[in-house]
């Protein structure tokens, strides 16, 4: 399959890109400074989907629209002893699809038509924590997890069967599901490794090309030059409900750096007084941008992280379904009428153990690369498998406003039981790429296309036939920035 192709290719510049990093790195001992970042976001999405298929008995065709809005909250907390990661997020979903089949053989035809529409609600809650008692660092991380969600799903099918001479049905159908569950997760482990949030560091070395490109700058920065621009770049944060023009005074302190370092050519004009001239022309300042400053629009992850964890997951779910059909055996003929419905209550518990892999590593200020991978084995005696899950994903800011990411990811699960009967033996891939463009500081617009292949096998007592899907598809959306901020004990507060 391609997919493995792509995988090793992604692998493969990873590495290359740590090594290209690690051979000559200015910031090998630069002690990122404790910071807090906080991202509040909102974001609605439309999808449209197609497929045709044609042979020499049939024909189907069918398509599907769908829109998503949804709202996140992350929290996330650093210092050199622990990280502390808060996720909040709660999204709505709707979907709506059309179908068309028919298939006609010698004389006998059948033609089935489909509409259905359906609801998600969703509601997603995650903490998470790292502790590094030794350095080099030996990892403790743990993860709590709660999910809920509640779907819809209506309905209608109209289904006509002629088989000369005498043979005719007709029926309607019409379906009616409703699907409640909630999920409750942890898992506690051990490694060595660490990830940092290196995103000023980048920054930084942006600000810096910019300077010089300009002729701010009459050389390139120092080694300590560079760390102390990065640690600044750490300090930054939306003094909007304070000051209505920050820029004046972040500049100055970017100024004192430069001076300094010695860099600052002769001719330069005062990035302060650069600031001051022009920031009647742009009101008062709000967002981010308002310092002059360059943002990233990709958090820069930094560093791997290997441990062994240890996972348990409880599920509970409530379904309702209810269906009625009405049929015919002649056209114009009489009508019969049938319907039912059931409730089915089920849970179950799992528990895991495992290895989870993490490697992140930017390159320059364009390009950011990030893998991760985990093997789970099954605690409980009466299964034997496995579950993986492996991703990667690279991003590049083409220019300030543009933004291309591309990612796959796959799941394979195998579980069995030991009289040799398969449950489940499934391995999902998916991969797509992103397009995004910054309208303005709080509103990015997406659009997207993304690739799906499922295969899916099981013992014919414990589910369906074996079965393969592909399917695409194509997403526009805009994500609208509600709130943040960035907070260095003892250089800058914190501002809601």
């Amino acid at each position: 399959m391609a997919a493995r192709g792509l995988v090793a290719l992604l692998v493969v510049a990873f590495v290359a890109a740590a090594a290209a990093c690690a051979a000559a790195d200015d910031f090998a001992d630069f002690r990122i400074p404790e910071n807090r970042v906080l991202l509040w976001t909102g974001s609605v999405k439309s999808s449209a989907n197609w497929d045709r298929y044609g042979d020499p008995i049939s024909a189907n065709r069918s398509g599907s629209e769908g829109a998503n809005l949804g709202t996140s909250l992350l929290y996330r907390r650093e210092t050199d002893a622990r990280t502390t990661t808060l996720g909040v997020s709660t999204s709505l979903t709707g979907n709506r699809s059309h179908q068309l089949a028919d298939e006609v053989i010698a004389a006998t035809s059948h033609s089935l038509e489909t509409t259905e529409r359906s609801t998600l609600e969703s509601f997603q809650l995650g903490l998470g924590n790292a502790w590094y008692p030794t350095r080099p660092p030996l990892a403790i991380v743990t993860d709590v997890a709660f999910d809920l969600s509640d779907s819809q799903d209506w309905q209608a099918q109209h289904e006509v069967f002629v088989a000369p001479p005498g043979g005719y049905l007709e029926q309607w159908i019409e379906r009616t599901s409703w699907q409640y569950g909630n999920l409750e997760s942890g898992s506690l482990g051990a490694g060595v490794g660490r990830v940092r949030n290196a995103t000023g560091v980048y920054e930084a070395e942006v600000l810096e090309q910019r300077l010089k490109a300009s002729g701010v700058l009459a050389r390139a920065l120092s080694p300590e030059g560079r760390r102390a621009l990065a640690a600044l770049m750490y300090a930054r944060g939306d003094y909007s409900t304070e000051l209505d023009r920050p820029a004046a005074a972040v500049w100055e302190a970017i100024e004192r750096i430069l001076a300094r370092d010695g860099a600052l050519a002769d001719s330069a004009l005062a990035p302060a007084a650069l600031m001051r001239a022009i920031e009647p022309y742009i009101g008062r300042a709000s967002g981010l941008a308002a310092d002059g400053l360059p943002r990233s629009p990709v958090v820069r992850l930094r560093g791997w992280l290997a441990t062994v964890q240890v996972a348990g997951s409880s599920t509970h779910e409530v379904g309702r379904y209810h269906e009625q059909v009405s049929a015919r055996t002649a056209p114009g003929g009489p009508d019969s009428f049938a319907e039912f419905g059931y409730r089915s209550p089920g849970s179950s518990d799992q528990g895991s153990w495992g290895v989870v892999l993490e490697g992140h590593q930017p390159v320059g200020g364009h390009w950011q690369f990030d893998l991760a991978s985990s093997v789970m084995l099954p605690l409980l005696r009466h299964h034997i498998g496995f579950t993986e899950q492996s991703g990667a994903s690279v991003a590049c800011l083409v220019t300030d406003r543009w933004l291309v990411r591309a990612s796959i990811s796959d799941v394979r699960i195998v579980d069995s039981n030991s009289a040799g009967y398969t449950y489940q033996d499934s391995w999902n891939v998916d991969y797509g790429g992103t397009l995004e463009y910054w309208v303005n500081d709080h509103v990015d617009a997406q659009l997207g296309v993304q690739q799906h292949h499922d295969r899916y096998r099981a013992d014919a007592i414990y589910g369906l036939p074996p079965s393969s899907e592909e399917k695409g598809g194509l997403t526009l959306g805009l994500t609208y920035r509600f709130a943040g901020f960035a907070e260095i004990p003892g250089i800058f507060p914190a501002t809601p």
